[in-house]
Order: C-alpha cells, then structure tokens, then sequence
C-alpha cells in the first residue's frame, strides 16, 4: 500500500529587525540557525531549507546573502510588508496595512521585479503581514507568478480595531491541508492558480484555533512546554495522513525571535532544532521547500481528480 508523504516547510517572513529597523538577526542569527538546520536530518538525510520571503528593504541591502542560499538549495519569495515596493521603515499598525492590502494589485509587480532587478530567482511564493489576506489578491498572485501563497493561518480571524473591517477569516476552513483558492472567496477551494499552505505551527510563536474562530497563542522555542505542545499538534496532524496522502505542515517564524532584549538566546534556538528533530523522526516526514513540497501535492491531487472522474 502506498505510504502517505508530510512536507514540512519552514517560511521565514524576512524582515528589518522590528525592534530599530536593523539587520543584525540577519547578519548575527542567520549563521547560527543555518548551522542548526544543517545538524538536523530527515528519513531520506535531507536537512532543512527554508523559504525567504524577503521585504523590498531586505532585498536592497542584503541580496548577496539570499543568492547565496537559493543557490545552496533554499528558495526565495516576497514579504509584502507595509510600505510594499518602498524602502524604509516597517508599519505594523492595521489600518495602514488594510490601505496597502487594498492597493495590492498597484504595488505587488513592483516588489516582484525588484527580486530579479537585483539576481534572485523568480519567485513562486508569497507572504503578506500577519497572516492578513483580502479576497481580490488572488488574481494578483497569479498574474505575477507567484503561485503559492503562505498567508493564511489556519483556523482564525483578523479584524482592525473596528471589528468590522475583516482582513481574513479563515474560521470556515476545515482543516490546516493545502487547497487551491477560489478567486471569489480565499476560504474556499477553487481552481485559481495559487495553492494556499494555511500556517500551520510557528517557532517563536503560534496562534492555535479553537472551535470558536479564536486563537490561543503560546510560544513554542520560549519553553519546553510550549515545544511539547507544537510537536503534538503536528504529531496529530501526521497521525491522521492516510496511505498514499499527500500532507504539507507550514512552519512560519522570523529570525528577531531568537533574539530577546538582552540579545541572542541560545536556548530558542536548541528548542527549535529540538522540535525539528522530533518532527524528523517519522519515515513519511519530508522537509521540503514550498515549491518542492507543491510540486509533489499538484502531482498527486491531478492524478487523484483523473482517477475521481475515470
């Protein structure tokens, strides 16, 4: 019988340091976690790689770094983060991120362009700030070639402070799996070109749904507890994969959180490679980029769809 496949994919939303707008987690924490993912092995001793969904500020003043490490295996996205194509600082206040989010389809192919202006690859994956979505980026995805999209975390809703302006709501979702979006509807599966990985776990934090569309937010690299408990939530996840299923498990973090006011923290780091190690040791685990991962879930859904209608 066939045996099921879970792709775990880290996405790493890569930006300023939020704290003064600096790149010291990307010049300082970067080598260290680097070195952390390459002690840690799959099935088939394959180590993690993560995708690098790089702001414009990023892209402008460390892309050396990020061809380096596509060209080492990793993959490289966009962040569309507040003030999208521009330099300067970032904005984390929800109005000013709905206003960017409305004028998505005016700025996005701009940050695009900007990922080859500067010799990264093409990219295929997306993520927006904070998990905030708006049903009409769909079509802009697609049409710029990015078909795969990171921003929806599973099971929850984002309001501005209004409580009426919905940013997204995935609360109808019933599962974390992959799906194709519906162009109309960004919770409901379609047949668009862009494939949705619902954020499924986080490493310096995560935010777990309950039946009532709200989150119970807890930190699994800042205790041991918390690591225990990502890695049952994506044990429960991996003990529900039926024979011949194709499964992806999306990972999101920032490189800021290993970082605590008094600096680096060791101890965040060992709790990530502890849970990931955890996570390695099922036969059916794979780590994998999202397009790698992707590519093997369109393969077997298309196959699965002609065999539904033969």
């Amino acid at each position: 019988m066939e045996q099921g496949e879970m792709h775990v994919c880290l996405v790493c939303h890569t930006e300023p340091d939020v704290w003064d707008g600096g790149f010291h987690s990307i010049d300082y924490v970067l080598p260290l976690f680097l070195d952390m993912l390459a002690s840690v092995r799959d099935s088939r001793n394959q180590s993690p790689r993560v995708a690098w969904c790089l702001t414009a500020q990023v892209m402008r003043h460390r892309s050396k770094v990020f061809r380096e490490l596509a060209e080492a295996g990793h993959e490289v996205g966009v962040h569309s983060h507040f003030p999208g194509h521009q330099d300067g600082a970032l904005e984390h206040q929800q109005e000013i991120n709905k206003e960017n989010l409305d004028n998505f389809h005016f700025w996005l192919p701009g940050l695009c362009l900007l990922t080859t202006e500067i010799g990264l690859p093409r990219p295929r994956v997306h993520v927006s700030w904070m998990f905030a979505y708006r049903n009409s980026m769909t079509r802009t995805l697609g049409e710029c070639g990015l078909d795969i999209d990171c921003s929806i975390c599973y099971g929850g809703a984002h309001y501005l402070s209004d409580e009426f302006s919905l940013l997204a709501d995935s609360r109808r979702r019933k599962s974390g799996k992959p799906y194709r979006l519906s162009e109309k509807d960004h919770c409901i599966e379609g047949d668009s070109r862009v494939v949705e990985l619902p954020v499924s776990g986080g490493l310096e934090d995560y935010w777990e749904p309950d039946e009532t569309g709200k989150f119970s937010h807890f930190f699994p690299t800042s205790s041991d507890n918390d690591k225990d408990r990502q890695l049952q939530m994506f044990l429960s996840r991996l003990n529900a994969l039926v024979p011949g299923e194709v499964d992806i498990f999306h990972i999101h973090f920032h490189l800021y959180g290993f970082v605590q006011p008094e600096g680096f923290s060791p101890e965040r780091l060992q709790r990530a490679k502890a849970l990931l190690e955890a996570i390695s040791q099922d036969e059916r685990v794979r780590f994998s980029t999202p397009s790698e991962a992707v590519n093997v879930w369109t393969h077997h859904w298309e196959r699965r769809s002609i065999e539904g209608k033969g």
